[in-house]
């Protein structure tokens, strides 16, 4: 067994000039604990902390910059070592055309937060960062935050943006004056007709539910759902209404099939000129050596239908491909999913999870890098430009039932904090090309 730490860089990071980058040493190390070695990242540029690099590049820099990691063990010596570039940009500027752009994810693009954030940090004047105040940026879709347009769907995958709404639906928003949070996000709760339900997505007088096993019987229209595992607020909920939410916004009924133009068409919108993807947090999470690298593999070819469809209709756009996260480090795969046994327990290993995560970058880098791709779509590493370590949900809790003294306890596996979202969209900001 190769007990040497695996380190995983992308072929490159953007920067802009006058922006600063971090990047995160712990995204980039395959190991429980990264910090027992002397971390050494070395560039022509820019600083080193104990669990970052940062750099703000000035105009004078702008260009490709060659990096090495270097992993020491206690007698300083190199056990593992990986070199990638930076490669830094001018400042953007306004397009001379319209660009449309369209983002595209599941439940970390559902609230469509970092999509938002992007849009302001492109467009606007204010706010920090500085705003750059840009024109014929728009940003399109069904969905809305504020003037930000976007589509993401919770639970949802690469082979759920490709085919029907199913017969019966897999998703439903009940409608309660409930008590639950983000805390209670993927808990699991089972129906009066003895179905299972997964809690996606939790708003003020509402809940999206998604199914778990499959039942004869839709979701009683009203009726009180009872807790069965993983959550904080784990009271009945009682509801009044439930609604199906399934619809593919890219299914073209009267083809049959997935038409990006159609959806444009359909939605008044002039065309896609640059898509950002955020995908891979469903479907996977399994480990490597159980399974994991066959569920990456499919989701892997998944991609490149729905990207081979997206290029025939738009052949002059550009994608985003963005990698995920880490997961929560700190006991938020526990809050989320439990100890492991169940429908959810692919994902309460956090270390397994930052296995994926990793193995998931290398897939979708060897992707981009494929000549029928690389002329279109970039691969984005978000694992070293994301603080796993702070920008996870956390809270207060004892030490100990017998001490008041507290410490922070991860609440949530997966979806970040509101400052987490805003470093997914500083990733997409450096790289996105007008």
């Amino acid at each position: 067994m190769n007990s040497t730490p695996r380190i995983v860089l992308p072929d490159k990071w953007s920067a802009v000039a006058g922006d600063t980058l971090q990047l995160f040493y712990r995204g980039m190390i395959e190991h429980p604990f990264p910090y027992i070695y002397n971390i050494e990242f070395l560039c022509d540029m820019g600083k080193n902390t104990p669990r970052y690099f940062e750099v703000t590049p000035t105009s004078e820099q702008i260009g490709l910059h060659p990096v090495t990691l270097n992993l020491r063990d206690c007698d300083d010596k190199i056990i593992a070592s990986a070199t990638s570039v930076i490669e830094v940009h001018p400042a953007h500027v306004s397009p001379i055309k319209n660009k449309n752009v369209l983002c595209v994810g599941d439940s970390l693009t559902s609230g469509g937060i970092w999509c938002d954030e992007l849009n302001r940090r492109l467009t606007e004047t204010d706010g920090t960062p500085k705003g750059d105040g840009l024109e014929n940026i728009i940003f399109i879709g069904t969905k809305k935050r504020g003037k930000t347009g976007f589509e993401g769907y919770g639970g949802w995958t690469w082979e759920s943006y490709l085919i029907p709404p199913p017969a019966i639906a897999n998703e439903m928003m009940i409608y309660s004056d409930h008590n639950k949070n983000d805390n209670d996000q993927h808990s699991l709760w089972k129906d009066e007709n003895g179905g299972i339900w997964k809690l996606e997505t939790i708003l003020e007088g509402k809940i999206k539910l998604i199914r778990q096993q499959p039942f004869a019987d839709i979701i009683p229209k009203s009726g009180t759902l009872h807790h069965m595992s993983n959550a904080v607020n784990s009271e009945p909920i009682v509801y009044t209404d439930a609604q199906s939410t399934i619809r593919n916004p890219f299914w073209d009924t009267e083809s049959g099939k997935v038409s990006f133009k159609s959806y444009c068409e359909r939605n008044g919108f002039e065309g896609i000129d640059i898509m950002c993807t955020l995908l891979t947090w469903n479907g996977g999470g399994c480990y490597l050596e159980e399974g994991g690298k066959d569920r990456i593999n499919r989701q892997v070819e998944l991609a490149k239908k729905f990207l081979r469809i997206f290029h025939i209709e738009y052949p002059d756009a550009k994608v985003l491909m963005m990698g995920i996260q880490l997961p929560g480090l700190n006991g938020g795969c526990g809050a989320s999913y439990g100890a492991g046994i169940g429908p959810m327990s692919n994902y309460a290993n956090s270390y397994a999870l930052c296995r994926y995560v990793l193995e998931m970058n290398i897939a979708y880098q060897a992707l981009a890098n494929l000549e029928e791709f690389s002329g279109y779509v970039e691969f984005v590493n978000i694992s070293a430009q994301f603080d796993s370590e702070n920008n996870m949900p956390e809270a207060d809790k004892p030490v100990n039932l017998r001490n008041t003294k507290t410490e922070k306890v991860g609440t949530n596996g997966v979806h970040p904090t509101t400052e987490g979202y805003y470093q997914i969209a500083d990733a997409v900001y450096r790289s996105i090309k007008l």
